[in-house]
């Protein structure tokens, strides 16, 4: 009995301190790159212009890791209805381009505010970052778009680092 009770304790003590070595030898987490943008969207901006009473603003994060890109659209009312909403990539300030990205009527609905992450290929990416992606809001009166906004990089950059965890639950400093 005595034999069993030391195992035991052996065991169990061999138990207790693997788990906090292991705890030791996993590697913290990798910090993400995020690269801030924004973009003032109005009417004058569209081609052809537009005379819209709308005007809005967006925050746009690039994360370098994985080329996810990370948006909040807000605008005052359209003059229309909105139909659809998108990123158009490679077009400078006032140059059309029909390649897009969608962002309404998915992964956010229609109307404003509006957020969501959707991902951009490494080419689309490399446009981003030179200011050759607009923000464009398209709506009932003004189906070629009401409003756009030329999405530009602000020179910022921040590291996200996923916050540690603890075996209690509890915050760790």
């Amino acid at each position: 009995m005595r034999a069993l009770s030391r195992r035991a304790m052996v065991l169990l003590l061999g138990v207790s301190m693997t788990v906090p070595v292991s705890v030791l030898l996993v590697p913290p987490a990798a910090a993400e790159t995020l690269v801030a943008f924004t973009a003032l969207l109005n009417g004058p901006q569209e081609t052809p212009p537009q005379n819209s009473p709308s005007q809005g603003v967006a925050l746009v994060l690039l994360v370098k890791e994985t080329n996810q890109v990370c948006y909040r659209l807000s605008y005052s009312p359209l003059g229309g209805t909105e139909t659809v909403a998108h990123f158009h990539i490679n077009a400078a300030p006032g140059v059309p381009s029909s390649e897009l990205v969608p962002i309404t009527p998915s992964p956010s609905p229609v109307g404003s505010p509006k957020h969501g992450c959707v991902a951009f290929t490494k080419d689309q990416v490399k446009s981003l970052t030179k200011g050759l992606v607009y923000l464009n809001v398209h709506s009932s009166i003004a189906p070629a778009g009401e409003i756009r906004g030329q999405v530009l990089p602000t020179k910022v950059k921040y590291s996200k680092v996923t916050a540690p965890s603890s075996p209690s639950g509890a915050f760790l400093d």
